[in-house]
């Protein structure tokens, strides 16, 4: 990833191994920098996005990097059943101690997505597809894991530099996570390439950094096709 920053080639995601460390170091303080206003906002801004566009219940949602199951305990009353999705066991073992998921889930969420099909009628994804710089697979098998009709709900950090492309975080602790930035114009246009289409799509405070807000884009997608 810091290669990537100063020219070398974009890589696709970051790679397990990475993802695994970061998370494995950041679980047991995770929900503390998500608590009030001027922490982690990722989570806050998925469950509001889906309130905002449905108020109904429905039967069966996938939480994709679920983490310590902070989006499952504020979309819990919106599913009869949720299950969590992460590849770091320390940040599972977190979310396993807050009771709301009815099934947690180490491993690959594109693994879990395309062999689930048609499973679900909602999926999210709080501060987890920053960590992949193509979202054509993500969208594909989200894609095929939803019902017609379904949402994907989403956190992202802006590419402003270039609205139709994705670009490498910066060099202001971005970039040392393995996160990508992503275009509002390369987000719709994937997804239209899947059959979505885009029912929400803003910039809002992602979470802060010595006190200052850090843009980043929450998306809901809706699967027509």
């Amino acid at each position: 990833m810091l290669l990537a920053s100063v020219g070398g080639a974009l890589p696709d995601r970051a790679s397990d191994r990475q993802i695994a460390q970061l998370y494995t170091a950041r679980a047991g303080r995770w929900d503390v920098g998500a608590a009030g206003q001027t922490g982690y906002q990722g989570h806050r801004l998925v469950a509001a996005a889906l309130d905002e566009l449905s108020a109904d219940r429905v039967e069966a949602i996938v939480d994709a990097g679920c983490g310590t199951g902070l989006v499952g305990e504020l979309v819990r009353a919106k599913g009869g059943h949720l299950v969590g999705i992460d590849m770091s066991e320390a940040m599972l073992a977190q979310a396993r101690q807050k009771n709301v998921y009815d099934a947690l889930i180490c491993g690959d969420l594109l693994d879990y997505l395309t062999s689930h099909e048609q499973s679900c009628d909602i999926i999210t994804s709080a501060a987890t597809l920053i960590h992949f710089g193509d979202l054509d697979p993500v969208f594909a098998a989200a894609a095929r894991c939803l019902r017609r009709g379904g949402l994907f709900a989403f956190t992202l950090f802006p590419n402003d530099d270039d609205p139709e492309a994705v670009a490498i975080g910066t060099l202001n602790g971005l970039a040392q996570g393995g996160c990508f930035r992503h275009g509002d114009g390369y987000v719709r246009r994937t997804a239209a390439k899947h059959r979505f289409s885009v029912a929400l799509l803003r910039r809002e405070a992602h979470e802060f950094v010595r006190n200052a807000p850090l843009p980043g884009t929450i998306a809901v997608l809706r699967r027509d096709g």
